[in-house]
């Protein structure tokens, strides 16, 4: 059992847990679903597994402050190091099989439309903790937690990565505002072998129209010229 299960439930809740402040926009939002289901169909995935396992990749935010999560400028190093402690926290969370926090797992997946069935399919939960914990890891190596590089990365891993990037950059945050069709596209070639798999920016590439297509449309923060 990892240390977070020893916790008290009334410390899980002033850790934010169940905090109604947080953002669904952090991990799931019907936008990102749906990039997730246009990625999937691009490598050829034969369920919506990844799909599923993926609307889990940020519920470490859980355990975050709403107020480091919604500060509308930059963080410190502090608090930055306290941010990138979700990748170890959400993995371990879905990890554990502690009665208290299946239930604020439910809870939580109720709260946030997260898909039910991932805590009830062992296979499912273990795709969603490798998710969790290595999304943040970069092809270069100099990503976190673990600092892993390459191939090292899992596949899977690699495909949800690039997906929570395109969604955040596209989306208006607390502390920006949406990045224009353009910007996005010429950032993921510029992080090609870098932060991304060179594959996965090449396939990313070659679809940019539908990836496009789904946020122009649904973004109200757009620009009419932005989505012609």
């Amino acid at each position: 059992m990892h240390p977070l299960a020893k916790t008290s439930e009334d410390s899980l809740l002033n850790a934010g847990l169940t905090n109604t402040a947080i953002s669904v926009d952090s991990y799931a939002s019907e936008k990102f679903l749906n990039l997730m289901k246009i990625k999937a169909k691009l490598f050829s995935y034969d369920n919506e597994d990844i799909v599923l396992a993926a609307m889990y990749h940020d519920i470490g935010k859980c355990f975050i402050p709403s107020q480091l999560l919604k500060k509308p400028g930059p963080l410190t190093s502090l608090e930055y190091e306290v941010v990138k402690m979700h990748t170890v926290s959400g993995s371990l969370l879905l990890e554990d099989e502690a009665e208290l926090f299946d239930e604020q797992l439910a809870n939580v997946a109720l709260k946030y439309n997260l898909p039910c069935e991932v805590l009830v399919n062992p296979v499912l939960k273990k795709k969603a903790s490798a998710i969790a914990m290595f999304h943040h890891e970069k092809w270069d190596g100099t990503g976190y937690p673990h600092g892993l590089c390459g191939d090292e990365i899992p596949f899977d891993v690699q495909v949800v990565s690039i997906a929570d990037v395109i969604d955040a950059l596209f989306s208006k945050r607390s502390y920006k505002e949406p990045w224009s069709a353009q910007d996005v596209f010429d950032f993921l070639v510029r992080q090609s072998g870098s932060q991304f798999s060179p594959y996965v920016v090449n396939q990313v590439k070659n679809n940019f129209s539908q990836i496009e297509a789904l946020y122009c449309e649904s973004n109200k923060t757009y620009e009419k010229n932005e989505c012609s």
